[in-house]
């Protein structure tokens, strides 16, 4: 009995898988947008292209730390400023990122570090893409 129903089984499934499948219905004409050549190809050009990145970042620098100690006196004010950050656009930064009116004395890991002045401000002159750690010692009478 058991070998009967297991024929009878296999032989339905067997029919039903054999059936052929009906086609799927053809969508109406008002369902189906089509384009011109043209407008295909454009599309798929600018589909095959890579986006463009900028080489230009879209700042100069970052600061990542930024230390200050302060001396007042009765004649002066004395200051030391450690910056520590990076230069990203690459080539010479000359509107870095520590500007100070009275330097006395800027170092770059231990050796001097050059400025230049405009408009009251000296700023530090740097070269990236790099890190930085700039030391100012400044003072005002």
């Amino acid at each position: 009995m058991k070998r009967i129903l297991m024929l009878l089984m296999m032989s339905i499934s067997v029919a039903t898988l054999a059936q052929e499948k009906g086609n799927l219905p053809l969508p109406t004409s008002g369902d189906v947008t089509t384009l011109p050549l043209d407008e295909y190809n454009k599309l798929t050009e600018l589909a095959s292209k890579s986006a463009v990145r900028p080489e230009v970042p879209p700042i100069p620098y970052s600061i990542k730390r930024a230390a200050m100690k302060l001396r007042v006196t009765s004649e002066s004010v004395s200051e030391k400023v450690q910056c520590d950050g990076e230069i990203l656009a690459k080539g010479r930064d000359e509107d870095s990122a520590c500007h100070a009116p009275a330097v006395l004395d800027a170092s770059l890991a231990g050796k001097a570090l050059p400025l230049q002045q405009e408009d009251g401000m000296q700023t530090a002159i740097l070269s990236g893409p790099a890190e930085f750690s700039i030391l100012f010692d400044m003072g005002i009478p």
